[in-house]
C-alpha cells in the first residue's frame, strides 16, 4: 500500500484548489524544491524528503484506498489528536461527523466543509478538497485511492459566528436589534392571528437622553443604555420581546395582552426608569416616553404596528415626556402632512431642487484623498432643511427612490467628469433600484453622456440586495461590474453578513458600517468585530474603508489594524461641490486633512 511520502508530488497539485499561502508558505521552507540563489543542501542520512514535504504542510493530506486510510501527515494526526499508526487502516467516514459522511463520498476538486471528529470526541469544521490519485503514483493493488487536503477552519467559523451575532443583535446591550425586531414580530403576530389573541407592543424613547451625552460624555451615556435594558428585562417575564431599535429606542413585545395589561405595564416601566441614573458619583435626570399599539385594532403587520406604535411615542414627547400613549385614528393627521411632504419631494426631484453634496475617502495611512461619496441634501422652500433620513424614508414609501437615486447618479458622473483631478464617485444603489431589470443599461447611459470613464465611478449596495433572490442578485452584479465600474459592499456588519456574500462576488471594496467604528477604543465586541472583519477581507484580498471616522483615536486603531480607508468627519463633514473647488481642480493634490468651514 502507497504512503503519503510516496504520493507527495501529487499533493502539489492540490495547492491551486486549495489556495492558501499559508500552504505554500510552508512548503517552500522545505528543502525539496530547487532556489535559484541557494543550492540544495544534501539530505540527512536516513531522512525521507518527501515524507519531510508531506510533514511539513500545514494542512491535513489523508491517503484513502477504497475509503480505508492508508497513510496520514503529521498535520493530520495532530489536528485531530489520534496517533498516525492508529489512524491508518481506519476507515476515514469514522472520522466524520454522521451528518457530513454522504458530502464525503462527494468530495472532488471544489471545496466543501464538513466536520472531523478528534480523538477526544469533539467536532472539528475544516474544508476538505481530493482528488484520485493518477495510475502511476497509485502504487500496488487494484482498489480506488484517493487523497485528501483538510484545512482547519475554526477561526473562520468563528469569525463568521460574530459577524452573524452582530447582524442580529445591537453590540452595545446586547438586545435583539430592529432586524430582529421585526422578523420576530411577524412571526408572533401570524401567532396571535392564528389563536385569536391580542399583542401589545410599546415603542420607548428616553427623554433628556441627549443631555447625559453632552453633559457626561458617549461612555456615560452607553452606560445609562445598558442599565436601561437591565431595567426593562427585569420587568418583563420570559417569552416577552426587548429589542433595540436605534439610537435611546427600545420596542418591547408582549403576547396575549389587552389595553388593561399593556397600561399597566406602560405605567412600571415610567416609574421604573423616571428615578435617572447614577454616572460616576452624580446623579442623570432622565425619564421615557412610551407610544402602544395593539393587535390587531392598531394594525395587522409588523411594519404597520411599529410604525403606529411610534406614532403614538411622538404624542407621548410631545405632551411633554415621562407618559404613555396608545395609538388611535386621529394621529392620521400627522400621516396627511407626511404625505403632502412626499408630494413635495416628488417635485423638488423633477424640478432640481435637490442638492449635491460630497464626503471625502482617503487612504488611512497618508489621508492622501482618493474619492467621494456623493450624498443628496434638501432644502424645503417653506420647511428649511429636511434631513436626510426623513426624505429618503419618504422616498422609499412612496415609490420616489429610483428617481432619486437616478437624479443623484446624473448629477454625481457629469459633476466628476469635469474634475482636473481625476479622483474617484462613489454613488449608494438602493435596493429598490437594484430591482430595475435594466439597470445596467441605464448606468451605462448615464457614463456616457457624461463621459466619466466607469473605472471611477463605484457602487455601493448593501447585502440586502443578495438576500431576496441571490442567484438573480449575482447575475445583476455581474452585468454591472462589466461595465468597468467597480461595487462595494455598504454598511457591512449590520445586516446578514458573511462569507459567502464575499466569496460569491469579487467586490471591490467592504466598507465597515460606522455604529462599529464608534465604540472603538472602549467597546471590547466592537474592537474584535472590527478586526475580524478586517482579516477576514485582508485574506479575501479585499480594500476595507472605515465609516464613520471622528477622532484620532479611532484613526490609530484603524492605522494599526491595517485598514485601507476611511471616511467621517474627522477628514471631512459632507458638502456642496464648491467647498472642495482647490482639491478638484489640483491635477495632484497633495494629501492632507481636509477642514471645511
Amino acid at each position: 500500500m502507497s504512503s503519503i511520502a510516496d504520493l507527495a508530488g501529487q499533493y502539489a497539485d492540490l495547492l491551486p484548489i486549495v489556495g492558501s499561502p499559508a500552504i505554500i508558505a510552508g512548503l517552500t521552507m522545505v528543502p525539496f524544491f530547487n532556489h535559484p540563489e541557494a543550492p540544495i543542501a544534501p539530505a540527512p542520512a536516513g531522512s525521507d524528503p518527501m515524507r519531510e514535504l508531506a510533514d511539513a504542510a500545514i494542512e491535513g493530506l489523508v491517503m484513502c484506498e477504497d475509503g480505508v486510510i492508508a497513510d496520514v501527515n503529521a498535520s493530520f494526526a495532530t489536528l485531530l489528536a489520534i496517533d498516525r499508526e492508529q489512524l491508518r487502516n481506519r476507515p476515514l467516514l469514522s472520522l466524520v461527523a454522521p451528518d457530513h459522511q454522504q458530502t464525503v463520498a462527494c468530495v472532488a476538486a471544489t471545496p466543501c466543509e464538513i466536520e472531523l471528529v478528534t480523538g477526544h470526541g469533539a467536532a472539528i469544521p475544516v474544508e476538505i478538497v481530493a482528488r484520485e490519485l493518477s495510475a502511476d503514483n497509485a502504487g500496488q493493488g487494484s482498489g480506488r485511492r484517493r487523497i485528501y487536503a483538510v484545512q482547519d477552519i475554526r477561526e473562520r467559523k468563528q469569525a463568521e459566528a460574530r459577524i452573524r451575532y452582530l447582524a442580529c443583535h445591537d453590540p452595545l446591550t446586547g438586545l435583539p436589534n430592529r432586524l430582529t425586531l421585526l422578523e420576530q414580530l411577524a412571526e408572533r403576530l401570524d401567532r396571535a392571528w392564528t389563536n385569536d389573541e391580542q399583542l401589545a407592543i410599546f415603542c420607548l424613547n428616553l427623554d433628556r437622553f441627549k443631555e447625559i451625552n453632552d453633559v457626561f460624555g458617549q461612555s456615560a451615556g452607553d452606560a445609562v443604555l445598558v442599565e436601561v435594558t437591565r431595567r426593562m428585562r427585569s420587568a418583563t417575564q420570559d417569552g416577552d420581546l426587548v429589542a433595540r431599535h436605534g439610537g435611546d429606542e427600545f420596542a418591547i413585545v408582549i403576547d396575549n395582552c389587552d389595553p388593561g395589561r399593556a397600561s399597566s405595564f406602560a405605567e412600571r416601566i415610567v416609574t421604573m426608569l423616571s428615578g435617572g441614573f447614577l454616572v460616576g458619583d452624580r446623579k442623570a435626570g432622565a425619564g421615557v416616553s412610551i407610544g402602544i399599539a395593539m393587535f390587531p385594532s392598531h394594525g395587522r403587520t409588523a411594519e404597520g404596528l411599529l410604525g403606529n406604535a411610534d406614532v403614538a411615542l411622538s404624542r407621548a414627547k410631545a405632551q411633554g415626556g415621562g407618559s404613555y400613549c396608545f395609538y388611535n385614528s386621529h394621529m392620521d393627521s400627522a400621516l396627511r402632512e407626511r404625505r403632502a411632504l412626499a408630494n413635495d419631494l416628488a417635485d423638488a426631484i423633477a424640478t432640481g431642487e435637490l442638492e449635491l453634496y460630497l464626503q471625502p475617502q482617503a487612504k488611512v495611512a497618508s489621508l492622501a484623498v482618493t474619492g467621494f461619496e456623493a450624498l443628496v441634501r434638501w432644502r424645503h422652500r417653506e420647511r428649511g432643511y429636511v434631513p436626510p433620513s426623513e426624505f429618503v424614508a419618504l422616498a422609499e414609501e412612496n415609490g420616489l427612490v429610483h428617481d432619486l437615486g437616478m437624479l443623484v447618479m446624473r448629477r454625481a458622473c457629469a459633476e466628476a467628469a469635469r474634475w482636473p483631478n481625476p479622483l474617484d464617485i462613489a454613488v449608494n444603489l438602493s435596493p429598490l433600484q437594484f430591482q430595475q431589470g435594466d439597470l445596467p443599461e441605464q448606468i451605462l447611459s448615464i457614463l456616457m453622456d457624461s463621459g466619466l470613464p466607469p473605472s471611477r465611478f463605484e457602487l455601493e449596495i448593501t447585502e440586502t440586495v443578495l438576500i431576496a433572490d441571490f442567484d438573480r442578485a449575482l447575475s445583476m452584479l455581474r452585468r454591472l461590474k462589466a461595465l468597468g465600474l467597480r461595487i462595494a459592499m455598504d454598511d457591512f456588519g449590520t445586516g446578514w453578513s458573511s462569507l459567502a456574500s464575499l466569496q460569491s462576488f469579487p467586490f471591490d471594496k467592504v466598507k465597515i458600517d460606522r455604529t462599529f467604528i464608534d465604540k472603538l477604543g472602549y467597546h471590547r465586541q466592537a474592537d474584535a468585530i472590527v478586526r475580524a472583519v478586517l482579516s477576514l477581507c485582508r485574506s479575501l484580498d479585499i480594500p476595507v474603508l472605515a465609516e464613520g471616522v471622528e477622532t484620532q483615536e479611532q484613526l490609530d486603531f484603524l492605522r494599526r489594524e491595517g485598514c485601507d480607508e476611511l471616511q467621517g468627519y474627522l477628514l471631512s463633514p459632507p458638502a456642496p461641490v464648491g467647498m472642495f473647488a482647490d482639491l478638484l481642480a489640483t491635477p495632484a493634490a497633495a494629501p492632507g486633512l481636509i477642514r471645511v468651514a
